[in-house]
């Protein structure tokens, strides 16, 4: 499998040959390239969101080893749910909060 050189346009500068991507030859492969991180972004949504919670309950239990702690962040979670639902916009939110502070 020979592996080639291929000029890429990189924002920003205007002649555009500084920037090379390494890819396989399109002839021989079929143009197939492959990518670093390319996994996540081809990954199902359900199960992304569904790591992405796992890691945010583990990451909260492991603060104070509180289950508690578990329970805000689920009602937290929740609250979002319903803002997003009712298309409340976040922005006036943050801005009281910090206001009455």
């Amino acid at each position: 499998m020979p592996i080639t050189l291929r000029r890429r346009r990189i924002r920003g500068f205007p002649s555009g040959n500084l920037g090379f991507k390494a890819g396989r030859d399109s002839k021989t492969q079929g143009g197939h390239r492959s990518r670093v991180g390319g996994g996540a972004a081809t990954a199902p949504y359900h199960l992304l969101y569904l790591a992405f919670l796992m890691f945010c309950a583990t990451g909260v239990f492991s603060l104070n080893h509180s289950n508690f702690d578990l329970y805000l962040v689920a009602l937290f979670r929740l609250l979002g749910y319903i803002f997003r639902k009712l298309d409340a916009e976040p922005a006036p939110m943050l801005l009281a909060f910090i206001l009455t502070r």
